[in-house]
């Protein structure tokens, strides 16, 4: 995002998103083109639109002392992967 209020390209912030979300997923062993968290259907495309709602409805923030708006972007969406992953561990 620049400094005169455009905003960011979300198709390839999609696909750059969805893409690391594929990293993310084999790093914990969830592969295959339907992939899913165990016991919550939540897929790569889930946590990647969660991410942009929340960027979009400011409720994650891009500050540039922060890093790169897809660092930020990808940092929480591999939060938000890992908090659904521990959930289900503590259900089990």
């Amino acid at each position: 995002m620049s400094d005169q209020g455009q905003y960011p390209d979300f198709t390839k912030l999609t696909k750059r998103l969805t893409a690391y979300g594929s990293v993310v997923f084999a790093e914990f062993s969830l592969g295959g083109r339907d992939a899913v968290v165990p016991g919550t259907g939540l897929s790569i495309e889930d946590f990647v639109a969660k991410v942009l709602l929340e960027y979009a409805i400011g409720k994650i923030k891009h500050h540039k002392s922060r890093g790169a708006l897809m660092t930020v972007l990808g940092t929480a969406m591999r939060n938000d992967i890992i908090d659904a992953l521990r959930k289900k561990s503590h259900e089990l």
